[in-house]
C-alpha cells in the first residue's frame, strides 16, 4: 500500500483483492478503504479496520448508515459502497456500478427507503433485488439496529 496508486505493484495489490477477491468481500474492502484514507486498513486489527469502515461510511452518509449493525460479517457485504467511492474519487473509467451495488449504496445512503423505492431507482424487480445477496442481508432485521 506504500507504493505510489498508479505503480504496477499496487495494480496488482488491486487485482488481486478487489477482481479476483483473493481475501473475499473484506480484502477488496480494506483495500478501497486504504486508498480512500491513506491508512493501510490491512496492518490493523479488525475491531480498528470496522471502527474505521463506520467511521468513514458514516461520513459519507451523513449518519443514515448508523441504522446498520458494522461487524466483522457485514462489513464485506458494504464493499460497493467502497467501490463506488473509489471509482468517484479516482475518475475510474471502465469500472460499471452493477445493479446489485447500487442498490447497496443506496440502502446504506437512505435506509428508509422502501425496496419498491430502491428497486425502482437502480432499475430492477422486487423479485430481482431480494436476489442480491449484500443488499438482502444488509436489510434483514437481525443485521439492523432498532434505533439510530
Amino acid at each position: 500500500m506504500a507504493t505510489p496508486h498508479e505503480s504496477a505493484e499496487h495494480q496488482s495489490i488491486r487485482e488481486e483483492m478487489c477482481n479476483t477477491q483473493l481475501l473475499g468481500s473484506e480484502g477488496a474492502c480494506r483495500y478501497y478503504i486504504s486508498v480512500l484514507t491513506g491508512i493501510d486498513h490491512f496492518a490493523l486489527w479488525s475491531n480498528e479496520f470496522i471502527d474505521n469502515v463506520r467511521e468513514f461510511i458514516m461520513n459519507e452518509t451523513a449518519g443514515a448508515a448508523g441504522y446498520f449493525q458494522f461487524d466483522g460479517y457485514t462489513v464485506g457485504f458494504m464493499m460497493p459502497f467502497f467501490k463506488s467511492q473509489y471509482t468517484k474519487r479516482f475518475s475510474i473509467a471502465g469500472i460499471d456500478s452493477s445493479k446489485s451495488d447500487r442498490a447497496v449504496e443506496l440502502l446504506l445512503r437512505n435506509p428508509f427507503w422502501t425496496d419498491e423505492q430502491i428497486a425502482s431507482a437502480v432499475s430492477t424487480t422486487l423479485k430481482q433485488l431480494q436476489r442480491f445477496s449484500g443488499y438482502t442481508v444488509l436489510r434483514t432485521p437481525h443485521f439492523i439496529k432498532s434505533t439510530i
